[in-house]
């Protein structure tokens, strides 16, 4: 006679839970997440998410998402290539820049962002605008600073604590850490948001409680 095993996943859309039944007369529980779909917004492409402090941010090739975490004002911007409650890069108008962000750093109600072509631009409370020459390579965030170095060499210091912008110095060794993120899937307190394939989805949590024998 062949037993079934006493170990199962369940696995669904958005989670997999581990039980054991190995004493059919224990009474278990499984805790299921019931997602409750809020809202679907689809892209042309992604090009780039960023999870922040009080939100996340997608970028996409034709308009620009801005999902909050402890609300649900989801602020939607045709061609922008950032949005956030702090403020709008839109393209063609007011500021001039010319690539798209690849860094986004929040911190006392701005972001600091800088871009391919190695701007650096903030909105919010702080005002910098500056051109440091030539894309980033690395960028660390420590100690209140935001170190940037370029694919030239040089090296940048943000101090967050003044919004002050500071070259430091040249180097010979150049490190790469820059990596754009167009998949993720973020759990919040009350809600998940999976991003993939150029699509959004906002799903709110409700859960569901499973007991063996009724109990």
């Amino acid at each position: 006679m062949i037993l079934p095993p006493d170990n199962y996943i369940l696995e669904t859309p958005y989670e997999k839970i581990r039980f054991n039944l190995e004493n059919i007369y224990d009474k278990y529980k499984v805790p299921l997440i019931s997602e409750i779909i809020e809202k679907e917004i689809s892209f042309k492409k992604i090009l780039g998410v960023f999870n922040l402090e009080t939100g996340i941010e997608i970028t996409g090739s034709e308009k620009s998402v801005w999902i909050p975490k402890n609300d649900d004002n989801i602020l939607i911007i045709e061609n922008a290539v950032f949005v956030s409650p702090f403020g709008i890069l839109e393209k063609n108008k007011s500021i001039q820049y010319h690539g798209i962000p690849v860094f986004a750093y929040e911190n006392n109600f701005t972001i600091y962002l800088i871009t391919s072509y190695g701007e650096i631009i903030t909105v919010g409370l702080r005002n910098i605008i500056r051109d440091i020459g030539r894309a980033p390579a690395y960028i660390t965030v420590k100690n209140n600073k935001i170190s940037v170095l370029t694919v030239g060499g040089k090296k940048y210091s943000i101090d967050l604590k003044t919004g002050g912008l500071y070259f430091v110095g040249q180097t010979s060794k150049i490190e790469n850490n820059i990596k754009l993120y167009t998949e993720k899937k973020i759990s919040l307190k009350n809600k998940n948001i999976f991003i993939q394939n150029n699509k959004v989805k906002i799903t709110r949590k409700n859960t569901i409680t499973g007991y063996k024998n009724g109990k």
